[in-house]
């Protein structure tokens, strides 16, 4: 009974314990998990001032060819490459770690419209890849010259797959302010205060 107890207790624990903050949407590059040189396949990679980024391409892995994190730096694959004058944007769709407004935003929305990002000039940039994560998968495109057509390009996630996870990839021009994520008509996300985008990525 003792043991009972003592496993209860550290149940408690563990979902009392606070969670790191979801980012709805984030200025980064990186890509959260590392391919070994050698290994992309289907991936143009090019080598950086640090490792290598993905330039272009579409590619599936099993979780575990991504689990070794002990690659040689002159080895790893981890970032997208930004370009010059732009920068990497992640937005986070995974309905497990959004709220219920937002996703009913995104599941009344039409799928096969653009998934556009609105600087405070009003200039949109459309979605150009993604992360998405399964128990058996990762899936990653970055694809420039082929933006998504709509949601209904990306890997299907929904709030009756709590094991699912996508990240939508944007490239926006460096220097701008980012205010509204948009799915055709429909504005799904406001941000305030405007998110920068004025800091150059390596």
């Amino acid at each position: 009974m003792w043991n009972a107890l003592v496993a209860m207790l550290m149940t408690v624990v563990a979902f009392a314990r606070p969670q790191p903050p979801v980012r709805p949407i984030e200025v980064s590059n990186a890509m959260g998990f590392v391919i070994q040189k050698g290994t992309e396949r289907d991936l143009t990679v090019s080598q950086e001032t640090r490792g290598w980024a993905v330039r272009d391409g579409e590619q599936k892995f099993k979780p575990e060819e991504l689990a070794n994190r002990n690659v040689d730096a002159k080895l790893r694959i981890d970032r997208f490459a930004p370009g010059d004058d732009t920068v990497i944007v992640k937005v986070n769709m995974t309905p497990e770690q959004r709220g219920a407004e937002f996703w009913k935003k995104v599941e009344g929305a039409d799928k096969k419209k653009a998934v556009v990002l609105v600087d405070t000039k009003g200039r949109k940039y459309e979605a150009v890849g993604f992360i998405y994560r399964d128990p058996k998968i990762v899936h990653l495109r970055f694809t420039r010259g082929t933006p998504l057509k709509g949601m209904a390009d990306a890997p299907s996630v929904s709030r009756t797959t709590p094991d699912r996870e996508l990240t939508l990839v944007f490239v926006v021009s460096l220097g701008v302010e980012l205010k509204e994520l948009r799915i055709g008509d429909v504005v799904v996300e406001t941000y305030e205060p405007a998110v920068k985008c004025d800091q150059k990525q390596k």
